[in-house]
């Protein structure tokens, strides 16, 4: 999807009529997918002339698309609040990787990029927002992974999830509401026996190290296999080359 189609989904127009043929007393779950900020980098220069400073084009564009997709975020949050609906919505933001530097991207100052298994790969940010909170403007750096929305959601909707299911995810809204410490202590990230090996094999050892994995328990990260490129990169913006940090993958 293109930048500018961004714009004509979550037009001012179109989404107020859509959000408006919802009675206010219906429940409503609204799932927005952006396909930006992505490659191809291509915005209208409305958006990109607004980042002229920015030396890098690729950073530029890729600013500019931002800014496309803030605009269209901030339409369907008006459209909310217009319906009446916003003071009983909670409007989460978030994201599934992290940036890919050779197309814009960045993740300074973590390490890697999207499709490793370096934080720059998949520590992401969001943000959650709406009435439903009883407290905003908080900043939250407590242990929350995407699987925690399905029960987090479901208890907001007052449906009790089935234990037996053995869910990965935890209810994790007295986390983000009331700042309570998150239930999650632990998150298997990835486990790929098809990706090559890396490394040598050590005789004694339950796990195979040379298999691509990585496991988190509490504030340390535990990574074997072939984890991706390690560079930290920062910001073109600071002048028109990227710089980049060594950093070689290690068992």
């Amino acid at each position: 999807m293109q930048a500018w189609l961004i714009l004509t989904i979550t037009s001012q127009v179109r989404m107020r009529m859509e959000v408006k043929s919802i009675p206010a007393t219906t429940p409503l779950f609204l799932y927005l997918a952006y396909q930006a900020v992505h490659s191809p980098l291509q915005v209208p220069y409305e958006y990109e002339r607004l980042y002229e400073n920015i030396q890098d084009k690729d950073r530029r564009v890729y600013a500019g698309m931002v800014a496309a997709m803030d605009e269209g975020v901030g339409n369907l949050t008006n459209a909310l609040k217009e319906a009446k609906l916003w003071d009983n919505t909670v409007f989460i933001f978030s994201t599934d990787n992290g940036g890919r530097p050779s197309t814009g991207g960045n993740n300074y100052p973590l390490r890697g990029e999207k499709k490793t298994l370096w934080e720059g790969g998949m520590h992401g940010v969001g943000f959650v927002a709406g009435g439903k909170l009883t407290q905003s403007g908080k900043v939250n750096r407590d242990f929350i992974h995407v699987s925690d929305w399905y029960p987090t959601l479901m208890t907001l909707a007052g449906s009790k999830v089935n234990e037996s299911l053995g869910l990965d995810g935890f209810n994790q809204w007295e986390t983000i509401n009331d700042n309570a410490p998150s239930p999650r202590k632990t998150l298997l990230h990835n486990i790929d026996p098809l990706w090559p090996k890396l490394g040598e094999p050590h005789p004694g050892y339950a796990w195979d190290t040379r298999v691509r994995a990585a496991l988190r328990m509490g504030d340390y990260k535990i990574i074997t296999g072939d984890p991706g490129p390690g560079k930290w990169k920062k910001p073109p913006s600071e002048n028109s080359a990227h710089h980049e940090y060594g950093g070689r993958s290690r068992n």
